[in-house]
């Protein structure tokens, strides 16, 4: 027996099968192809994944080749096993297997990214600076008049005014110190999953799948949980889930208060009809724009402040009222996004790593998902304007 295989043997085979699970999948590969790749039929490798086989230190050399991984990454205890604690589903009140191994990929990846970003700034002493209010207490108020009163409060300390918010992610990062991420969450019913730990701080992983509307209202979500359950890590799936919690109502109250303020709404909406002495559906599409949100949540916010007759939106819908193509009809541009896989401060600073001799091309690269000649070039294109985060 080698002193590989010796190693192999002390560790739990189910552990090593779920983070050989996850790195296959994370690199696109099927059962068949992975099981290819180390000369072994796929029963094999599907027992090894199951625990219900020992893999042999030579097909474990080949699997991480295969995956873009350091061996040590499957042999060593978790650099962050004890930093996260795992989310609760915030959707059905049953999961299939299946659906819960789809996303625990993600949830996985979630929390090396944010351990990464952490690690750089150990190694370049560049700590984020963190500006997070203290949470805020649930109190008597109902959880609709607390979600609006903490929104009002949050933007009068991020000094927004009524205004609309033109990149929340940005916001989020520069003004707060929030980590945010914007991932392919599988399957794509999932808008988003918060973490947070101590010593990392608050994480947020947004559904790159998902237009930019609905995006940014997960995001302004999973910050009102932030505000309110800063430990309780979470996965949302907007609109799924059914008898609502009190602090999920909060948190939907939240978003669209933040996102939607009154008297900022109000005061657009009585401008419009002053001057063009009546609304139109027209104009609401480009109110909706104006205020990045959806055509639908932006109904919804008027009628609740008795703007408009109740029922409009699904009048509308029933009338055949087409929103996209009123979008194109009125020129209305993508709303201003920032949805890099990547906070861009976390790029730069692998950048500074790189430069300093402090990570390898490889690690530089696997952080980027990308070969290293790829990885070169987009250190050519950031490294040329890298500021210091001495």
């Amino acid at each position: 027996m080698t002193d590989g295989d010796k190693i192999l043997n002390a560790l739990d085979p189910r552990e090593l099968g779920k983070k050989l699970r996850l790195a296959r999948e994370r690199r696109g590969l099927t059962q068949e192809e992975a099981a290819k790749a180390i000369g072994v039929a796929r029963t094999t490798l599907v027992a090894v994944e199951k625990g219900d086989r020992r893999i042999r230190s030579e097909e474990l050399v080949q699997l991480a080749i295969e995956y873009g991984r350091d061996v040590s990454e499957f042999v060593e205890a978790s650099r962050y096993e004890a930093l996260f604690t795992e989310p609760q589903f915030r959707g059905p009140e049953e999961y299939e297997d299946e659906t819960d191994a789809q996303i625990e990929q993600w949830i996985e990846e979630l929390k090396e990214l944010s351990h990464d970003y952490y690690e750089y700034e150990q190694l370049l002493e560049a700590p984020l600076v963190r500006k997070y209010p203290t949470e805020y207490e649930v109190g008597r108020l109902k959880a609709a008049e607390l979600g609006e009163s903490m929104a009002l409060e949050e933007r009068q300390r991020l000094g927004l005014g009524d205004k609309p918010i033109t990149i929340l992610r940005t916001l989020l990062e520069q003004e707060v110190g929030l980590r945010i991420y914007y991932l392919p969450l599988k399957p794509s019913k999932y808008s988003a999953i918060y973490l947070y730990s101590d010593r990392i701080g608050g994480c947020i992983a947004i559904n790159s799948q998902h237009p930019e509307d609905r995006a940014r209202m997960s995001l302004a979500h999973d910050y009102g949980h932030f505000l309110t359950t800063r430990y309780k890590p979470m996965l949302y799936i907007e609109g799924f889930y059914r008898g609502r919690s009190f602090g999920e109502i909060i948190s939907d109250q939240f978003a669209v208060h933040f996102l939607m303020p009154t008297t900022g709404i109000t005061r657009r909406f009585t401008d419009m009809r002053k001057s063009k002495g009546k609304v139109t559906p027209y104009d609401l599409v480009e109110m909706a724009h104006y205020f990045g949100v959806s055509f639908e949540a932006l109904c919804y916010r008027l009628e609740s402040l008795n703007l408009i007759p109740t029922g409009m939106f699904e009048h509308l819908k029933e009338q055949g009222f087409k929103v996209r193509e009123v979008q194109q009809r009125l020129g209305l541009e993508q709303l201003p996004a920032s949805r890099e896989r990547l906070p861009l401060r976390q790029q730069l600073l692998a950048v500074q790593a790189l430069e300093q001799g402090l990570v390898s091309e490889s690690r530089f690269a696997q952080l980027l998902e990308v070969d290293q000649l790829k990885a070169r070039e987009i250190f050519l294109s950031l490294s040329a304007s890298t500021p210091s985060f001495e």
